[in-house]
């Protein structure tokens, strides 16, 4: 029989939403002597050499709320950061195909109903407009050209949500 457990009626949860995560990436690990086990086979060692397409480390953290605001109102607000490192978007460790380090922050803020059925919010994303790329390649019109995807900058809009 699984028990369920409930709250006490008057016990109010705290409004503050935190979250986040973070990754770090890993190079492969070869065992000493040849790398497959003593087989020939031919192999590249990038030994203190960032692996190609993979920031050391990335991640984000978050922080929400949600609070009441007279009888039938509620504020919220969220803020995103997110980060990561530097990383080689061409894969060849050429320097001009690194992306620097950077820092995202998002942030919204809005008012609704208490029961949740209508809500208006601002959001901004990227409120530091942090220029970044996610996509370098090399040009086919020149040597030594390259074409980059850069991501969006500052985006502001407002957003409108009813239930029915």
């Amino acid at each position: 029989m699984r028990k369920q457990y409930r709250l006490p009626p008057k016990c109010e949860l705290s409004p503050l939403r935190i979250g986040g995560g973070a990754g770090r990436a890993r190079r492969p690990w070869w065992p000493p002597g040849r790398p497959g086990g003593g087989r020939r086979i031919c192999y590249q060692s990038l030994s203190g050499k960032a692996p190609p397409f993979a920031p050391k480390y990335t991640g984000n953290a978050q922080l929400g709320f949600a609070i009441p605001v007279g009888a039938n109102l509620q504020l919220s607000g969220d803020a995103i950061l997110s980060f990561s490192d530097k990383y080689d978007m061409l894969g060849v460790n050429d320097p001009i195909g690194f992306q620097s380090a950077w820092n995202k922050v998002d942030l919204r803020v809005g008012l609704g109903g208490l029961t949740g059925n209508w809500e208006v919010a601002a959001i901004v994303k990227n409120i530091t407009d942090e220029h970044t790329s996610h996509s370098w390649n090399p040009a086919v019109y020149g040597m030594g050209s390259y074409t980059s995807v850069t991501d969006r900058g500052r985006q502001i809009a407002v957003q409108g949500i009813y239930k029915w």
